[in-house]
């Protein structure tokens, strides 16, 4: 895993690469109205529209497609356990953004948690995000950081952290758009499976 990092403070943020982000209502989990604008190839723009919010309980099942597509040894029953114990949680700690599109297809997930870290105080945590569209996975990638971004502000985090599957064509194409808007690599981490635990 590679661990990156975008410090708030430093003004430079993944919001610059969107043409339109309207937060709709950040007090209520209504969700964010993200859209960005493509050329097209008679070199006249197309607006793209996309839906950020919070993933409710009720449709964890349904997302559970988009989950598995970047991790197909991911079952249901993981899935489940794993994104309804961040839910239960609550929005200001933890919790799931999903991207959908105008017709209410989701087309990406990222999970966050808000966490103490020595260094930076408290910081916006991304264990997982996946991203799927037939066009430009990019600009689903935008929509997710640039709302995540917002949330991880408005919840009072120093730093946005993200960690990135090590060694993946996705992986790759993503360090060098991040690190334009901000990220650095800040850490290597190491896992190590145990046999026999948990």
């Amino acid at each position: 895993m590679l661990l990156l990092q975008c410090n708030m403070s430093q003004g430079t943020s993944v919001r610059q690469t969107v043409d339109l982000c309207q937060r709709i209502d950040s007090h209520h989990g209504k969700p964010w109205a993200i859209g960005r604008t493509l050329p097209n190839r008679k070199e006249t723009g197309m607006t793209r529209r996309f839906i950020v919010k919070s993933l409710a309980t009720e449709s964890v099942n349904r997302a559970f497609a988009v989950a598995r597509s970047a991790d197909f040894t991911l079952s249901l029953d993981q899935w489940r356990g794993y994104v309804l114990g961040l839910i239960e949680c609550g929005p200001a700690i933890s919790g799931v953004l999903a991207v959908e599109n105008r017709a209410g297809t989701i087309q990406g997930l990222c999970t966050y948690r808000m966490e103490p870290s020595l260094a930076q105080g408290t910081v916006c945590s991304v264990e997982y995000q996946v991203a799927l569209d037939l066009i430009d996975n990019t600009t689903v990638t935008t929509a997710l950081l640039t709302a995540l971004e917002n949330l991880a502000r408005r919840l009072g985090a120093s730093a946005l952290r993200l960690d990135l599957a090590y060694g993946t064509r996705v992986t790759d194409q993503l360090l060098c758009r991040l690190s334009e808007n901000g990220h650095r690599i800040d850490r290597v981490r190491l896992v190590k499976p145990l046999l026999g635990g948990g």
